[in-house]
């Protein structure tokens, strides 16, 4: 099942080419391959990406995958991709909620290449005229913070790592609904032997007694 997921040649070939970026470290060059979560998270917010041009409302979806599971890698996957693959002249306006947020994003994609060093600089808008200049100007990436109704004609794709509550419908008129949804699971350990630590004493002792259990409960 992996290898056919993964090695059928139409996929491979955009796995390769579309979903690999190599990143500055301190111990140096770091190549970062997609994880499944992210390849089916940004073709689907692509071809949603797609349908909202089309179709001319701008709501292009919200792409929600849990905190620490690279979301700031799959804007970069999928602002390339599109860059790449889809014609046309493509600016990408990040907007951010806090300053520490924008600031992270923006070396993101200046360690992986996605954008040079001095545009990802020079490229943060800081007011509404600013943002107007930069996006007069020859830019693929504009990052910002709270800027949203400067752009009443652009696509909006919503990258966040925290589902939506019922009743945001302000949220789903901006952005429409989910492309993309990823949650880690994580399995719960439930410990039913209170002696375990001195079960493995004796066993480590020669003794014939074994560990009873250490039961694994998924829910």
């Amino acid at each position: 099942m992996l290898l056919r997921g993964t090695c059928q040649p139409q996929r491979l070939l955009d796995y390769v080419e579309n979903f690999t970026l190599f990143t500055d470290s301190k111990g140096g060059l770091v190549k970062i391959i997609a994880q499944n979560h992210q390849v089916l998270g940004v073709n689907n917010a692509i071809a949603a990406t797609l349908e909202a041009r089309r179709r001319g409302h701008g709501r292009a979806g919200v792409f929600w995958q849990t905190q620490g599971s690279g979301k700031s890698y799959a804007m970069g996957f999928y602002s390339q991709k599109i860059q790449r693959k889809i014609p046309g002249d493509w600016t990408f306006v990040i907007v951010t909620d806090r300053t520490d947020l924008d600031d992270q994003i923006a070396d993101t994609f200046k360690a992986a290449g996605v954008v040079s060093q001095a545009e990802g600089d020079q490229c943060h808008a800081s007011s509404g005229a600013q943002l107007a200049e930069l996006l007069r100007g020859n830019h693929r990436y504009v990052f910002t913070l709270n800027m949203r109704t400067a752009l009443p004609r652009a696509l909006f794709t919503a990258f966040t790592g925290t589902p939506l509550i019922d009743g945001e419908e302000r949220t789903r008129e901006v952005f429409g609904d989910y492309v993309s949804i990823y949650e880690n699971r994580t399995p719960e350990l439930q410990l039913v032997n209170p002696d375990l630590n001195d079960d493995f004493y004796d066993d480590r002792q020669g003794q014939s007694r074994l560990p009873r259990q250490a039961q694994r409960s998924d829910r």
